[in-house]
């Protein structure tokens, strides 16, 4: 069963990361909760309290990761039924740029903790001195994910999170921002966009549409594909530089 866990008293507006804890030995999930909050209060550099829920199992957690509205994932390598690159695998299937950190009793897990691309791995023995780093890499990945971005909508100004954009295209002589999960119309032009976007880990991929590379999931022939069900086709001219940019 799930539980929260609060540094502090939750002051008014000001916003909550959440990080999840998965682990099923329930004495080691509190204190490894502590020493995550603590690491993060003492390297945040923005003013955001910090709430960590904790999870007994995968299931669990993949069951109730996008109601709680975790931001930051620490998965033991070994937990229950489900390894920790299991669970990886199964929220990504489900949604796409999560901040993923492995926690493991055995070090030679380390040779394998890079499935799904993670912020960093804790052995358990050794958790206050291998949190260092991983903590420096989820402050900047929280740090980017919370960028935003103001498109002229046809209702009003629309406010969005680059980190949440899977691609911008001109669709019928207007301008479209694809999300996970739906779309919307904008007015203005892409050119109005792309320094922006492409500062944010955007490429094109045509003259007509930008892809957020961290939403590619395969590039085949001329066509590349985002989130499994969203295909576009890469212009001749870009197909070199669109593979050469996504691996790097």
């Amino acid at each position: 069963m799930k539980n929260k866990f609060f540094t502090s008293e939750l002051r008014g507006d000001t916003k909550v990361v959440r990080f999840a804890v998965c682990d099923d030995d329930a004495r080691y999930l509190r204190s490894i909760t502590q020493i995550i909050c603590d690491s993060y209060e003492a390297s945040k550099t923005i003013d955001e309290d910090c709430e960590c829920i904790l999870y007994n199992s995968g299931e669990e957690l993949i069951d109730h990761f996008i109601e709680d509205e975790i931001d930051i994932f620490f998965l033991d390598i070994e937990c229950g039924d489900m390894s920790g690159f299991d669970i990886a695998k199964e929220l990504l299937k489900r949604k796409k740029n999560l901040g993923i950190v492995y926690v493991t009793n055995h070090q030679h897990y380390i040779y394998d903790a890079f499935v799904c691309r993670p912020l960093g791995f804790i052995r358990k023995g050794c958790i206050e001195e291998d949190i260092k780093m991983p903590m420096v890499n989820i402050v900047d990945f929280l740090k980017e994910k919370k960028r935003t971005i103001v498109f002229e909508g046809n209702k009003g100004a629309l406010k969005l999170y680059i980190s949440d954009i899977v691609a911008v295209e001109v669709f019928d002589h207007e301008l479209r921002v694809v999300l996970q999960d739906r779309k919307f119309d904008c007015k203005g032009s892409l050119s109005t966009y792309e320094k922006l976007l492409e500062k944010n880990g955007f490429m094109k991929i045509s003259r007509a549409i930008l892809v957020n590379k961290k939403y590619i999931t395969r590039i085949a022939a001329d066509q590349v594909c985002l989130c499994e069900n969203i295909e576009y086709t890469i212009s001749r001219r870009r197909i070199h530089k669109v593979r050469e940019n996504w691996k790097g």
